[in-house]
């Protein structure tokens, strides 16, 4: 594959029952240069931007042992300044984790790139959202027997690259997921078995998520009469009650907050 691949671009592709929906390319992690600035200050500026990133935040570019290498190998240190729009690669590997850069790229992938992820997520079945990571010379060409190859299907594909890509236009990959969630499965709101459950806020905005508890904690106090109990005694709330109950608070809440930005989870324990 290195001798194959040489130059070759890395592309992760997210497929949501059988359909690819997203793509983003991975690169290497590099530093622009401006004529002025050290190969360092580029790093601290860089992972300045990264922190305002959701995705990238958590995993900003650092300087060790290796990485000097590499940049001993182009000629350059840590406190040397390249030219103006000189680019600088700190690594030779395309992770994000490697403190690498994502690029949303869906509307220029050749679509045999979204037939073959879509091939190779089959393989994941019964695994819904599948993502598929492709090696290939250039997405744009069509995909022939030897300019690309498939590295892996991810059953527990991150999403947060197509959400926060480095650059290029965030993909909405949560309502199609959503979408396919509701067409394919049925809830039986008649189901009276009761559960309890903790209630939990999944969102980026840490200020909502306090509000966005009371909404639940409220909505579960007005259906006391319907055989809900509230808990908030502890340091944890908990609700107990009927599935179907349970589910009609889900909905109400989906109303109230857009899934993609502010959701409920509930962890069931079967009384």
């Amino acid at each position: 594959i290195e001798r194959k691949f040489t130059g070759h671009q890395e592309a992760r592709f997210l497929v949501v029952g059988g359909e690819t929906i997203s793509s983003f390319r991975r690169t290497a992690p590099t530093v622009l240069g401006d004529g002025v600035s050290t190969i360092s200050e580029l790093i601290a500026e860089k992972n300045g931007i990264k922190a305002e990133n959701p995705n990238d935040c958590r995993l900003p570019i650092q300087l060790d042992a290796h990485r000097l290498k590499v940049l001993k190998r182009q000629g350059f240190n840590d406190e040397s300044v390249p030219l103006e729009n000189q680019w600088v690669r700190i690594d030779y590997k395309g992770s994000i984790s490697a403190g690498g850069d994502t690029i949303e790229c869906t509307k220029e992938v050749h679509p045999s790139y979204f037939e073959i992820a879509a091939k190779v997520a089959q393989l994941a079945s019964p695994v819904v959202v599948v993502g598929v990571d492709i090696m290939a010379n250039d997405f744009t060409q069509p995909a022939t027997a030897e300019n690309y190859c498939v590295l892996e299907a991810n059953s527990g594909p991150a999403i947060t690259g197509h959400l926060y890509p480095s650059y290029g236009e965030p993909a909405d990959v949560i309502n199609p997921i959503l979408d396919y969630c509701f067409a394919h499965y049925e809830v039986n709101y008649d189901d009276q078995t009761i559960y309890e459950v903790v209630p939990e806020i999944v969102t980026l905005n840490t200020q909502a998520r306090y509000s966005a508890m009371q909404y639940v904690l409220n909505l579960a106090t007005q259906a006391q009469g319907f055989g809900v109990e509230v808990d908030t005694s502890g340091n944890t709330p908990k609700i107990r009650g009927p599935y179907s109950r349970l589910c009609s608070i889900s909905r109400l809440f989906a109303k109230q907050y857009h899934p993609s930005e502010t959701a409920l989870l509930f962890t069931q324990e079967e009384a």
